[in-house]
């Protein structure tokens, strides 16, 4: 059965509500934090979800999270089963066609949030959920949900095989076959988007000849901080930084088997300033064999030493690997200045030291939450959970899986929100 799959954090815990088509599908079991938690603290979040899920057995209610062995350093965990705790039916949205291939979230509020679903070969919609307690469930303040466009490959005017979607504070980006349509929208539903700037052409295909168009791109992961003098709330600006208070999309550009950075701190500015990948498959730290997901961590866990605004997440699909870049600003020969992206680890190569059932398979999509790298593999049907190591930051490190109950199929795509849920389809 298609489903949409969440989980929640609740203090040291991370929690898991399933949303399914017409009923609801029981996962069972997730992730422990780093840090401990005591006996007494574990059975009070028992007590919470039974008050929260009135009825609930024990077999069905959120495991809590088991406690590690030790403490005070990164650790590996063995794998669990995705564990649910509650649902939001989704049939009566999407008709008939219920297989959705990918899912994006944008936060309105601390506790209100916005999920963007992509429907096979079909249109683009917006859920509006509220994920304040252990369970997600839709905004009874705002309407559920509304849809955005239909899908034509004859209608430019419409999305054609959207591959994916990233949602912003002040709107949307598509892509769609060899596009990218960014829109202006409120979130009010009562509100329509308009489009504003455009890259590429549909059902244009293009090599990777130097320039900004592409070849059936996957996904936009987007730079933006706090504001001109903070990346987050807590970290400062500093001149250390020359280009953080930019604006940057980072497009995964699938067919060239390269990553674009566009320039888009101005209104209607796109402009190409950056490419990483030799347009050709290659298996080499040099560029990708299929790039598929993309995310950004920022500020970057080097940033208190480095001049690097941001980390980077690549999802390398046929290398079965994923590959950290940093993004920061460099000088060029004759004194030019500008942000660039450069190669800092990987995982999964031998030289992480990883066991054989730790590798990916190809990884097609990768979110982050706080520390945690969440990354979803097609062909192995689960979700790994990496971190980087805080003393060797070109090193990712193995933290567990997070494996479906049996008969369930994830298809790759996730989305890590604030509040530590992480929707999967």
């Amino acid at each position: 059965v298609p489903a949409i799959a969440a989980t929640r954090r609740v203090g040291q815990q991370v929690r898991l509500a399933a949303v399914a088509a017409a009923a609801v599908l029981t996962f069972s079991g997730l992730l422990s934090s780093w840090s401990g938690r005591g006996r007494a603290a574990d059975e009070d979040v028992d007590r919470r979800l039974q008050d929260a899920v009135p009825g609930v057995t024990k077999a069905e209610r959120c495991r809590p999270a088991r406690r590690p062995l030790t403490y005070g350093r990164i650790q590996r965990l063995e794998a669990e089963t995705i564990n649910w705790c509650g649902e939001i039916p989704i049939s009566d949205l999407l008709g008939a066609n219920l297989e959705v291939t990918t899912i994006a979230y944008h936060a309105l509020t601390p506790t209100a949030e916005v999920l963007l679903l992509v429907q096979r070969r079909g249109s683009v919609y917006q859920l509006n959920v509220v994920s304040d307690g252990d369970t997600a469930r839709w905004e009874i303040l705002r309407p559920p949900a509304r849809q955005f466009k239909k899908n034509s490959c004859l209608d430019f005017e419409q999305f054609c095989e959207v591959s994916g979607v990233t949602a912003h504070s002040s709107g949307f980006v598509v892509v769609d076959r060899h596009r990218l349509q960014e829109f202006n929208y409120s979130w009010d539903v009562s509100d329509e988007p308009s489009l504003l700037m455009t890259l590429g052409k549909m059902n244009m295909a293009a090599p990777a000849m130097g320039t900004g168009e592409m070849s059936f791109p996957q996904l936009v992961a987007m730079y933006k901080p706090l504001n001109a003098t903070y990346f987050d709330t807590k970290t400062e600006i500093t001149p250390f930084f020359l280009d953080a208070h930019g604006r940057y999309f980072l497009v995964a550009d699938t067919g060239n088997n390269r990553i674009l950075v566009l320039n888009t701190t101005s209104d209607f500015q796109m402009d190409l300033i950056e490419i990483y990948g030799t347009g050709q498959a290659t298996s080499d730290i040099t560029g990708f064999n299929n790039p598929s997901g993309i995310s950004i961590y920022a500020p970057a866990y080097e940033s208190p030493w480095y001049p690097v605004n941001a980390n980077v997440f690549v999802c390398d699909r046929f290398n079965h690997r994923l590959i950290k870049l940093n993004f920061a600003g460099q000088i060029q020969n004759g004194g030019a200045y500008k942000p660039m992206l450069t190669y800092s680890g990987m995982y999964f190569r031998e030289a992480t030291g990883a066991g054989f059932n730790e590798s990916l398979s190809e990884p097609t999509s990768v979110s982050n939450y706080r520390h945690w790298i969440f990354v979803a593999e097609a062909a192995g049907n689960r979700i790994t959970v990496l971190t980087v190591n805080y003393e060797d930051h070109n090193e990712i490190l193995f933290v567990t899986h997070l494996n479906p109950a049996r008969g369930i199929q994830l298809v790759g795509s996730h989305s890590a929100t604030m509040n530590g849920f992480v929707w999967a389809t």
